[in-house]
């Protein structure tokens, strides 16, 4: 090819690269102008208050996992997905104490040292709550339990999941340079059966404890920390026997609540009964675990409670509850009782006698309950204003299991003159005003006939707080 020719390919080549970056000169300054306008944008979002950005934020953080509230470290979650948005979030999110103040730290993360510290620093002087799970499968690495050293005195509420022997044994030899000064809460999860839980014992391990007032331990005996006992209102202690749990009201006399799941065990000796005067709030939960079940409720026949203002005795069959013992703990103990729950499986018997036995009653709570059960109940109303006469508040539940709608209307021509007649008779001086009436079977039947609803809805229409209901149907209210 002649050079002339080569010469005008060139010079063509070179005027079509001109063209070509002038085009993109254009697009970059396009995109650029774009850019600078979307800078100075004001999104409406930015433009709110920080502190009403940071209610939003609060209004994100996971509301339950298990049965607290803790936030998780995960990047996909609140709030640590709060600073992954933009800048502006980002600052807000880590400069609100508050949000950092709730921890689940799971111990299989292989960062979690790293992580712990960050978040803990974020947190600053907020009072922390700190969860530690995993702790039966991985063993807390050195930088953990460091961080968690440097930063024991800030924490508030502390509750150590899962924990396997080892993990235990390895925290006892750092408990000497442990500082939970501010700790009011604290709940820990052995992991074991019962068969070892004896050899869960370190009492080095939370000593020193001067605001602690709450504690829950499940899988051991109280012996396997020393607490300061005498400073405790609240105790939670499940899958015990039947003498940890007197054992525990000897070591703490001043306990306002407690909540306690055991086992029987008839071959422990529990001869040498317990009188608590300041317990007054107690509640029985079924224990059911490693093939066994129990109702806590046996517990009645060795203690007596002269304070006591609210019992619950939940989920319990009839093998494991003793109305007897029941009304003979009341009559030993002539408690001033204001709220009585009862959870019962089909056939539990619970007798008139126990609600004859609580006339101070203002609130009761009754699942399971009999037809013959209800009978009763509802002809005292109407004759008797003796019987209950302080109670405000009544609500009973699974009134007709699998039954049939003739059935439904059977109980409600038993329950309406009794109840009608205990309404009316708050304008005198024998009895409490019914403030509120609940009843609920465990079947919907459709549609019930408006004769059978008139009587209710009179009791409503007149102030009443009154709900019947089905499992997805109600009635009235």
């Amino acid at each position: 090819m002649r050079h002339s020719a080569l010469r005008k390919i060139i010079a063509d080549t070179e005027a079509e690269i001109a063209y070509h970056e002038s085009l993109v000169k254009k697009l970059q300054d396009k995109r650029q102008a774009a850019r600078l306008e979307l800078d100075s944008a004001a999104y409406p979002v930015l433009t709110l208050p920080p502190e009403i950005t940071t209610e939003f934020f609060f209004w994100c953080l996971p509301t339950s996992y298990g049965n607290a509230e803790w936030n998780s470290i995960h990047s996909h979650e609140p709030p640590l997905l709060l600073t992954h948005v933009c800048r502006a979030w980002r600052n807000i999110a880590i400069s609100t104490c508050a949000l950092w103040a709730n921890i689940e730290l799971p111990m299989n993360l292989g960062s979690s040292a790293e992580l712990f510290q960050a978040w803990l620093v974020r947190a600053g002087g907020s009072p922390r709550h700190l969860k530690l799970c995993e702790l039966g499968w991985t063993i807390p690495s050195p930088a953990v339990l460091k961080t968690f050293v440097d930063f024991a005195a800030g924490i508030q509420v502390l509750e150590l999941s899962n924990i396997n022997l080892d993990g235990w044994k390895k925290m006892g030899r750092a408990a000497s340079s442990w500082n939970f000064q501010s700790l009011q809460r604290l709940s820990i999860d052995f992991h074991t059966d019962r068969s070892a839980s004896s050899v869960f014992k370190n009492t080095d391990v939370f000593t020193g404890l001067p605001l602690l007032r709450e504690l829950s331990l499940r899988g051991a005996s109280p012996s396997s920390i020393s607490p300061p006992w005498h400073q405790l209102t609240k105790f939670t202690g499940k899958l015990y026997t039947r003498a940890d749990c007197l054992n525990v009201l000897r070591l703490a006399p001043n306990l306002v609540e407690c909540t306690f799941a055991a086992y029987r065990q008839p071959t422990v000796n529990v001869d040498g009964g317990v009188t608590h005067s300041n317990l007054q709030c107690l509640t029985f939960l079924r224990a059911t675990s490693y093939r066994e079940t129990a109702s806590s409720a046996d517990l009645l026949h060795a203690i007596t409670l002269p304070a006591l203002q609210s019992l619950s005795i939940l989920d319990c069959g009839y093998e494991e509850f003793d109305d007897d013992a029941l009304v003979a703990f009341l009559s030993r103990s002539t408690p001033p009782l204001r709220k009585f729950t009862i959870r019962q499986l089909p056939g539990t018997g619970l007798n008139i006698t126990s609600l004859q036995s609580m006339s101070e009653l203002v609130d009761i709570d009754i699942w399971g309950v009999r037809k013959d059960f209800v009978t009763t109940i509802f002809e005292l109303f109407a004759f008797d204003t003796s019987f209950l006469p302080k109670l405000q508040h009544l609500a009973l539940s699974g009134c007709n299991p699998r039954g049939s709608q003739p059935q439904v209307y059977q109980l409600l021509e038993t329950v309406a003159p009794g109840l009608t007649a205990r309404w009316n008779a708050r304008h005198g001086r024998e009895v409490a005003e019914l403030e509120s009436f609940r009843i609920a079977w465990d079947t919907d039947f459709g549609d019930l006939l408006e004769e059978s609803l008139e009587p209710f809805e009179e009791l409503l229409y007149e102030g009443l707080d009154i709900r019947l209901e089905g499992p997805e149907q109600i009635y009235v209210c």
